[in-house]
């Protein structure tokens, strides 16, 4: 057994779990890792960046060079285990394996043990003046301060060293000292330097990765292992192997794209020009002297005391001191004094010489560039940046001839340079910047500076040409990956590479047409700027004010007092408001400047808010011309208010699309002022008296129009049909940014949307005809085309793949490639057939920080099958959800996705048109086969628990491998075996070797189809359980309101006695409040088949378990429970009884027949044009008669209920047929019934949710149908009143009915209106009567409305509290307002505990028992509890001894608590998760989250995770419990329970998942749950 007391692990974002040597158990007296890397020296990097000053502009990016340093000691332990062996082979005097890796391991630790604050800038700027590097001072340090402690190591957490050697150390401090020419040291050192300065090191490597995940640039930015992989050393020194020249060629540009994008940034070097200056004059203040002569100060010498130091300079006594105290705190403000003027790169090669450029020297390039300037511009203050960056070194010297490369056809170890791919590289690269304290001459700046280019020079990078690789080369790329196996990943890395293809050279350029709209903008700001001048040149009349001007005459009466603030402040703020709303609907500005954009447009809400609307709809009172023109300034100043208040909600709420929407409608109503005088001028041009009145509605209703219906304009979106197979679709995906902190949502107007770190300006020339719209329902299963770049892609439908044949006809060439890290123009090509023209697709302006470069992916599949994915490089979480393995994928070059899906088959139109994506998705192939594999792990872990021969690390494995299911595999054995359950054992196997023999141990295949259709019908259930509550809330909602509303009633489809219109609708719903106690009594009563064997008796099983009864059992309730169900099925056959799958389509049926009835209702009383189902804006009712209103929806419902009924009866006759304990002539009939059933019932209950939600009724035809009908209806009252009066009842009966007849025949036979009550009115025998009064509706609807009143509290009400959260939050969703309904829920409630669904009135079980065995310090600890709800839970850890703060959304519930422990210390408040208070930030020991995330929709959780992570201080815990779920269960109703996926947002915020844990709660049925404990990381010796 290992010994792991002398070792410690501290957890790392780039390498996972890093060990190292702690004291543990040791002598006291051994020095060990631990006391090396808590030592000042080691700890003071903890207060000095990384990343220099780059920091400032890059604010996730504030890790310092004590996390490097250890990520570089990790780095060196791999190093020497893939390295060692090689170079004991080319060294003859090699120390021990141990000894070596303590040496790196060290030397790596402290090789930035000398920096200072700043890093390389210090340097450059300070250690410069007494002739050291950060290096020099380092090798000091490490001999003179740290020898003694270095040669006490005697181990490393993977061996120990022998006894007689011991470390020296001079030898780490050789490491790390920079080649200057010969060396004495050892030959095995000499090349071990080479980690340390040659071409690709341990320092970099690290550097590169971290850099690039921690600012966003890339989350894997090159294939770490195969670069390690394939090094070695030979006689010459460290060597790569000819397959790895691509990773390192790959490395090499991502690190000079890192250094263009990061080090190198625009702002990064504004800061170092500014820092420059303040070292230059202030570093006499700042250090003593030579950092050697004072050690100690140099030790206590970081940028935390740097910069604290410089802060209080202000107030020194030194008058010198207090200047340059000034202008550090400028720095500290960012208030910099250069700003960036243009921008030039020059790439080498390496037969050009960088001294023979004008960009060799900054002097050289300000005298030269002023040379040119103006003679004004002169003497303009302009400073010249010129970073340079060594791409690759050349091979002379002592630093670049450390590495070579292996020719694996010659044998022969070779210079880099002799490799065509290496040698098309770039020798190096300047950057020249210019910099100048204003911006305004730019263009003759920037026009200077390209005059100093040589003709030939270029910003570009250098053009290499290669030819695009063919297929046939793909193809066979593609078997050499599957089936040659170059290496082996360890369990959990099994990424494969590709080569890697240079850009072909570029095309000239193309001359941007004139675009009219441009210049239609330019007019429209011209006019906004000319009547604002016009307004603010009309001050001097209001300054004092002048009574004889335009807008004054006639308003002296009036002006002083109230009118006349409202005056002044109108003219003030209007202009102000007009024009940074012109500024603010600048996508360049918001872009460009979006700190500005926001206060600039928090200034001027609050302008409009509180100052325009205001004073506007005062200044209406007294509007000139009267009411009509007073009453449309009132109503513009009322909808300007309205419309920047929603825009300040929105934006408050993160909707910025809608945000855009209400301020783009403000800013239009503001807009009114320019379009008041253009109608103004315009009757005055044509003497057209009166209008103002007019123009007052006009000025503002008409930009409001003209915006509306630029917003509902169709445009042309990005999915293109090409012939009649439909080709191809081109698509770019939206997806929500959160996920990297550089994302951002682009909406582009032409309706293009991409997740991008900078905009791409997108063109696409496609046909307009070729065009299908966005709401299209064939869009989800036809083929596409993904093109973009650093986008995340969400696949449809279908798993993505093509054939090398199909493709080959049509996809000619790609031309351009391109190298995304030298900002250059993709031009995207496709040929299509002979007959089809070419389409070009540009993408331009491709941002630096998206994504490293454009390269193949090759996925794992059969040699004839080739699959092509584009993909984000970021995130790769969804994809086991549509069969994709992130581990076969290399991820970090992208190119396209193809799906040719032929139209010339048959579609189920139930996936096509009709269904849900979540009842689609629950039915879908890779639904049930994962399913399949859950009972196959179910079972394992079981048969693991009950002690067979099944192991914790083969359960691990197929949990592992449960989503990513090879399809092809699997179709591939079941061809050859004819045995679907058999083939994907096999492939199951294949993709979990070491379990391959435990799959299916003691089961039969219904073992796996019954019991996953078992778990497949509960979940439909579920779902149709969700919607058939949300129609029955719809249908009593609109009984409520026409409760009291008389209509005709029908028998025999004869008018009868009336009864209301919500009462009708109360039938309805009480149709499918029966079906919903059926479906619930369904779900209730469904039970597991488990483990039953071939034919039900458990023979198997018994014969696994020796003959123990028992046994048998317990495995049985274990595999049910593990699988969710709280009790198994009494007896079985083979199958579960096939009754069951007749009961539930009984069920289905029953909800069909429901809705058949009320849609054929439905039909029948819009055919009287009595009420309507919705009808759209544009919808056609028929091709022919135009003025059609087609009952479309219905008529889909009792289409579609008719195929469900008749889907029963096939079903029973199943369950009647099935002969003994099994036949197989049910599985071809389920295969169609039951996934069918459940389509077809989950699109009626869409449909019938969308007719009840916009059903329109029209009460005077229901009055004036109601009335015809009403006299014959009103007869037995008027016999009862006359035989009161005194009458024959049988006389007055006869009478009544022979003027009945009379009026009827009237009506019939001649057409006329019914006359009947004038005939009696004739009649002496009912004189004295009033008829009139006879006829009022409502008498005659009996008690409709009290049934209607008395039906919703007895029967929905319930319903409603059982599902009250669903449908709140459904409701408050569809606003926009997605926490909403929390406080609504409280509201209602009214201190009620019964009332809120969650509310136990107990602290969580779940919780306590994890307090019980957690070892936690709460004395003094500060505990936060998220989404506090009435308290319980913030009580209970009070009880533990937390200081405990506890916030929820909703007031109400903060009051509750406050009202329900009067007297506790718990701190309550209200706050909000999506936008928490800054002080937050990192103040809590300890977190509680229960069951919030799950309430909240997809697109919000990871801002609310992000934040919820960033609350924890260093070494805290947060606990988290929710609902649980797989990636392709669908969601339906709140609460939507999270994914293992996301539950990772938390990792990806740099917490540490220390526990992870699922379970079956005690609910009934069971919830899957998962538990959840994370840490923030505290130092490294935790």
């Amino acid at each position: 057994m290992k010994d792991f007391t002398a070792e410690s692990l501290c957890h790392d974002p780039i390498h996972g779990y890093m060990p190292f040597v702690a004291a543990g158990e040791l002598p006291g007296d051994e020095v060990v890792e631990q006391h090396i890397i808590d030592h000042p020296w080691v700890q003071r990097l903890r207060q000095i960046h990384q990343l220099q000053t780059a920091w400032w502009v890059f604010p996730t990016a504030e890790h310092t060079r004590f996390q490097h340093v250890l990520g570089v000691m990790q780095l060196a332990s791999r190093a020497v285990d893939a390295l060692y062996d090689s170079l004991n082979e080319v060294c003859d005097d090699v120390p021990s394996r141990p000894y070596v890796e303590t040496l790196m391991r060290m030397a790596a630790l402290l090789h930035d043990v000398g920096h200072g604050p700043f890093g390389h800038f210090f340097d450059q700027h300070f250690l410069a003046d007494y002739g050291l590097t950060h290096e020099t001072l380092g090798c000091t340090i490490i001999e003179q301060e740290l020898g003694h402690l270095l040669r006490g190591l005697r181990r490393n957490p993977h061996g120990e060293i022998p006894a007689g050697e011991t470390l020296a150390p001079w030898q780490v401090a050789f490491l790390i000292r920079r080649p200057q020419g010969p060396d004495d040291g050892p030959r095995w050192l000499q090349m071990l330097r080479s980690l340390f300065s040659g071409l690709y090191t341990v320092d970099n490597m690290d550097f590169v990765l971290r850099d690039a995940y921690m600012t966003g640039y890339s989350a894997r930015a090159f294939d770490l292992e195969r670069l390690l992989h394939y090094s070695f050393f030979t006689e010459r020194g460290l060597t790569i192997h000819e397959r790895g020249l691509h990773a390192l060629v790959r490395f090499i540009e991502v690190r000079a794209a890192l250094f263009q994008s990061i080090y190198f940034h625009r702002a990064v070097r504004a800061i170092d020009l500014t820092l420059q200056e303040l070292f230059e004059g202030s570093k006499a203040f700042l250090f003593p002297g030579n950092p050697l002569e004072h050690l100690d100060e140099y030790l206590r010498f970081t940028e935390w005391t740097l910069l604290n130091d410089v802060a209080r300079w202000s107030q020194s006594d030194n008058p010198e001191k207090q200047e340059w105290g000034r202008r550090w705190e400028a720095l500290l403000r960012r208030d910099l004094r250069w700003q960036m003027v243009c921008e030039r790169t020059r790439y080498f090669e390496p037969h050009e010489t960088e001294h023979g450029s004008i960009f060799s020297n900054e002097t050289f390039v300000i005298a030269a560039i002023r040379e040119q300037l103006p003679a004004p511009l002169k003497s303009l203050p302009l400073r010249v940046d010129l970073p340079r960056h060594i791409h690759r070194p050349g091979t002379r010297g002592p630093v670049p001839g450390q590495n070579f490369y292996y020719d694996a056809t010659t044998g022969d170890v070779k210079n880099l340079t002799d490799n065509t791919l290496f040698n098309n590289l770039p020798l190096s690269y300047r950057i020249c910047r210019v910099y100048a304290e204003t911006t305004n001459h730019n263009p003759q700046i920037a026009a200077s500076l390209d005059k100093l280019l040589k003709p030939g020079e270029s910003s570009k990078p250098p053009e290499v040409r290669c030819r695009l690789p063919s297929l046939s080369y793909l193809k066979n790329r593609a078997e050499n990956l599957i089936h040659t196996a170059v290496f082996e990943y360890t369990a959990h890395r099994h990424q494969r590479s590709v080569p890697k293809y240079n850009p072909l050279p570029p095309k000239p350029a193309v001359k941007r047409p004139f675009d009219p709209l441009r210049l239609v903008q330019l007019l429209a700001c011209i006019l906004l700027c000319q009547t604002t001048l016009v307004v603010v040149l009309g001050f001097r009349d209001y300054f004092p004010p002048n009574f004889r001007s335009d807008f004054l005459l006639g308003r002296k009466d009036y002006f002083f007092g109230p009118y006349q603030w409202a005056f002044y402040a109108h003219i003030l703020s209007g202009p102000f408001a007009l024009v940074a709303g012109l500024v603010l609907i600048s996508e360049a500005f918001r872009l460009r400047f979006p700190a500005w954009h926001r206060r600039l447009g928090r200034a001027q809400i609050l302008c409009v808010i509180f100052l325009v609307a205001p004073s506007g709809l005062w200044m209406a009172f007294y509007a000139a011309t009267g009411f009509v023109a007073g009453s449309g300034f009132a109503a513009l100043a009322i909808a300007t208010a309205i419309c920047g208040l929603k825009g300040w909600q929105s934006a408050v709420q993160r909707r910025f699309d809608q945000h855009r929407l209400w301020m783009l409608r403000c800013f239009a109503l503001l807009c009114s002022a320019v379009v008041l005088r253009l109608i103004g001028g315009l009757s005055e041009t044509l003497t057209i008296a009166g209008t103002y009145p007019f123009a007052a509605w006009l000025s503002w209703l008409l930009p409001l129009i003209f915006i509306e219906s630029l917003r509902l304009t169709p445009v042309i979106q990005l999915r293109v049909r090409i012939d009649q197979q439909h080709l191809f679709f081109a698509d770019v995906i939206r997806r929500h940014p959160m996920n990297r902190p550089i994302g951002r949502c682009i909406d582009h107007a032409n309706g293009i949307s991409q997740t991008v770190g900078d905009p791409i300006q997108s063109s696409w020339n496609f046909p307009r005809e070729s065009t299908i719209g966005p709401n299209d329902p064939k869009k989800r299963r036809q083929p596409f085309l993904i093109l973009g770049t650093g986008a995340q892609v969400l696949f449809h439908n279908h798993r993505p793949s093509f054939s090398i044949r199909r493709i080959v006809p049509w996809f000619r060439q790609v031309d351009h490639l391109v190298n995304v890290s030298s900002h250059m123009t993709a031009i995207w090509q496709y040929q299509g057939p002979p007959a089809m023209q070419p389409i070009p697709l540009r993408i331009h302006r491709i941002s630096r920080r998206e994504c490293a470069l454009i390269n193949l992916i090759v996925m794992k599949g059969k040699p004839d099958l080739l699959k092509l994915f584009l993909v984000g490089v970021h995130d790769v979480s969804d994809w086991s959800r549509y069969g994709l393995n992130p581990s076969f994928v290399n991820v970090g070059w992208f190119f396209l996705l193809w799906d040719p899906m032929s139209l010339d088959t048959y579609q189920n139109p139930l996936i096509e048109r009709y269904a849900s994506k979540a009842m689609s998705g629950l039915w879908s192939p890779q639904r049930k086969f994962s399913t399949w594999r859950r009972c196959w792990v179910a079972l394992a872990e079981a048969e693991s628990e009950m002690g067979l021969r099944v192991s914790s690390q083969q359960v691990e494995l197929l949990k592992k491998h449960i989503d990513d299911i090879d399809f092809d595999a699997a179709r591939e054995y079941e061809r050859k075996l004819r045995h679907d359950v058999m083939a994907h054992v096999h492939a199951y196997g294949d993709a979990c070797p070491a379990a391959r023999d435990i799959i299916h141990w003691g089961a039969t295949s219904c073992f796996v189809t019954d019991n996953t259709d078992l778990l497949l019908l509960r979940d439909a259930l579920g779902l149709v359980r969700d919607r058939l509550v949300r129609v029955i809330d719809r249908l009593a909602t609109f009984a409520v309101e026409y409760r009291d509303l008389p209509t005709l009633a029908y028998t025999h489809m004869q008018p009868a006695q009336p009864t209301t219109v919500g009462r009708r609708a109360c039938l309805w719903a009480y149709d499918l409040v029966l079906d919903l106690e059926e479906i619930e009594h369904r779900l209730a009563t469904l039970r597991a088949r488990s483990t039953m064997g071939t034919t039900g008796t458990q023979a198997s099983f018994l014969e696994l378990f020796g003959g123990d009864h028992d046994k048998v059992r317990q495995l049985t309730e274990k595999v049910a429970t593990k699988l969710g169900f709280k009790s198994t099925l009494a007896v079985t056959g083979q199958t579960y009884p096939r009754k069951i799958d007749s009961q539930v389509l009984d069920a289905l049926s029953g909800i069909a027949q429901s809705a058949h009835k009320a849609a054929n209702d439905l039909r029948l009383l819009q055919a009287n044009k009595e009420i309507e189902e919705p009808f759209e804006k544009h919808q056609i009712g028929s091709s022919a008669m135009a003025y059609k209103r087609n009952p479309m929806r219905s008529e889909r419902i009792c289409a579609l209920a008719r195929f469900v009924t008749s889907l029963q009866s096939s079903a029973a006759q199943t369950a009647a047929t099935q002969w003994m304990e099994r036949t197989l002539d049910d599985s071809a009939n389920r295969r169609l019934t039951l996934p069918q059933g459940f389509l077809a019932i989950d699109a009626i209950l869409l449909l019938y949710n969308n007719v009840a939600d916009g059903l329109v009724v029209y009460p005077q035809v229901i009055a004036k149908r109601l009335n015809a009908e009403l006299p014959f209806m009103a007869t037995e009252t008027i016999l009862m009143e006359a035989v009161t009066r005194g009458g024959d009842r049988q006389e007055l009966h006869e009478r009544i009915r022979q003027h009945s007849q009379a009026a009827a025949a009237v009506v019939k036979q001649e057409g006329g209106d019914n006359d009947l009550l004038e005939r009696l009115a004739e009649d002496e025998a009912f004189a004295g009567i009033d008829l009139q009064a006879a006829l009022d509706p409502i008498k005659f609807v009996g008690r409709s409305p009290q049934q209607v009143d008395e039906f919703i509290a007895n029967v929905v009400s319930p319903i409603r509290e059982r599902y009250s959260e669903a449908l709140l939050a459904r409701e408050f969703n569809s606003r926009g307002d997605a926490t909403g309904w929390f406080e609504q829920l409280y509201t209602e409630a009214a201190g009620n505990e019964a009332e809120v669904p969650w509310a136990d009135m107990l602290p969580n079980s779940t919780l306590v028992a994890w307090l019980n065995r957690a070892d936690l310090t709460t004395a003094g600890k500060h505990a936060l509890v998220i989404g506090c709800g009435l308290g319980d839970d913030a009580e209970e850890l009070h009880r533990r001894g937390f200081k405990v703060r506890a916030f929820d959304i909703s007031p109400t519930a903060v009051d509750w608590c406050q009202q329900r422990f009067a007297d506790s210390p718990v701190d309550y408040l209200v706050a909000d998760l999506l936008n928490p208070p800054a002080p937050w930030r990192q103040a809590f020991d300890f977190i509680f989250e229960a069951n919030t995330l799950q309430a909240l929709p997809e697109d919000l959780r990871a801002v609310a995770m992000t934040n919820l992570a960033s609350f924890l201080a260093p070494g805290g815990a947060l606990l988290v419990i929710a609902r649980g779920r797989e990636p392709n269960e669908p969601l339906a109703e709140v609460p939507w329970p999270l994914t293992r996926q996301e539950m990772e947002t938390f990792t990806r915020a740099e917490l540490i998942e220390e526990q992870f844990e699922e379970f079956l709660d005690d609910e009934d049925p069971p919830t899957r749950r998962f538990l959840a404990v994370y840490r923030a990381v505290q130092n490294a010796s935790g």
